[in-house]
C-alpha cells in the first residue's frame, strides 16, 4: 500500500496533513476539494475558490513525509 502525505495550504498560512492511501495527490484533491464559483465577479480577481470541510483552501503539496 502506497502511503502519500498532502498537505493542504488554508488561509492564513495555515497547512492541513492528510494521509492518503493508494491514489495520487492530484486524484485525492480532484475528488475531495469542492470547486465553487464567486457569485460577485470582481476585475482581476479569480472566479473561483476552493473549499475542503468549510475551510478555503488555496493549494496543496504532496510527499512521501
Amino acid at each position: 500500500m502506497k502511503e502519500l502525505i498532502i498537505t493542504l495550504i488554508l488561509a492564513k498560512g495555515q497547512l492541513m496533513h492528510i494521509e492518503i492511501f493508494d491514489i495520487s495527490c492530484a486524484d485525492w484533491y480532484k475528488k475531495n476539494v469542492v470547486i465553487r464559483e464567486y457569485k460577485i465577479k470582481l476585475p482581476n480577481r479569480n472566479h473561483f475558490y476552493h473549499k475542503y470541510k468549510g475551510k478555503h483552501v488555496f493549494g496543496y503539496v504532496c510527499g512521501k513525509h
